[in-house]
């Protein structure tokens, strides 16, 4: 007999003070996508991460599938790199 595991526990984190449109879009866009602080935003840049500002704000989570075996990735270096981080190893030391 196979025991299914328990989800995990709401977690009771306060949200993040997103007073600041700007530094908070800022925030996500460096952790997401390794883009920094400092550079200028796009047209297009400032309307993706509006998506994906009002997405996390809704509790959802950035997702896409590794191009090597398919499984879902939500960590952002591997959200980047679109590797999972097994491939990526795999990669290397072929």
């Amino acid at each position: 007999m196979t025991t299914r595991k328990r989800p995990a526990p709401p977690q009771n984190r306060p949200s993040p003070d997103t007073t600041n449109d700007n530094d908070a879009k800022s925030t996500v866009l460096h952790r997401l996508f390794g883009h920094a602080p400092h550079e200028p935003l796009t047209r297009e840049d400032r309307e993706d991460l509006d998506v994906i500002v009002a997405a996390v704000e809704r509790g959802f989570r950035i997702a896409v599938r590794c191009r090597v075996c398919g499984h879902w990735l939500s960590n952002p270096r591997s959200v980047k790199s679109f590797v999972g981080p097994r491939c990526a190893a795999k990669a290397v030391t072929k």
